[in-house]
């Protein structure tokens, strides 16, 4: 595969734990791309290379694990990437089908969760994409609860203080996941 054939799409940033997680960036208008595949192509000293997406998780960063990066040495050489997809695997716009996560919700990882019914809920540990609904998992002194991010939900983002009030169904918090 040539590099004219490609679309840059983002790049990866630094090792994020010690089971080979990266912390990348892609850039908003391929955010639907990037979820929706499961390959990504990075460039290497040796050429473009294929690595296929076994997890990404979104909070503050968008954290990313690949099949066969298992360590944080692993993880560490593909520091500072370049990623792309082929031209022909990015969506045309008419293609365009999963809502894109706002970004609101992209750093809002560790606030603390009210509920405008039943007070507070407990601590938004990470929001992740699932295909076409993005879930935020919170820490509760019932154990961790998933709940959809959809803007019906949202009463407010107090980022000075670090809450997100909601106004949840009834029963929701009362599933298990």
């Amino acid at each position: 595969m040539i590099i004219e054939d490609l679309q840059e799409v983002g790049y990866t940033k630094k090792a994020h734990g010690l089971k080979g997680e990266l912390k990348i960036h892609v850039e908003k208008r391929y955010m639907e791309d990037f979820l929706t595949n499961e390959v990504v192509l990075i460039s290497d000293i040796t050429g473009i290379i294929p690595y296929f997406i076994e997890n990404t998780r979104i909070g503050n960063e968008i954290i990313v694990k690949f099949e066969g990066v298992d360590d944080v040495n692993s993880a560490k050489a593909l520091q500072s990437k370049k990623l792309y997809f082929p031209q022909m695997k990015i969506l045309k716009m008419e293609e365009r089908t999963i809502v894109i996560p706002n970004n609101q919700f992209l750093d809002i990882e560790g606030f603390k969760v009210e509920d405008i019914n039943i007070g507070y809920v407990g601590i938004l540990l990470s929001t992740q994409q699932l295909p076409g609904q993005l879930m935020g998992y919170i820490q509760t002194d019932k154990g961790e609860k998933a709940i959809p991010m959809v803007d019906a939900f949202v009463i407010q983002i107090d980022r000075k203080s670090k809450k997100l009030i909601l106004n949840l169904p009834e029963g929701l918090l009362n599933l298990s996941i």
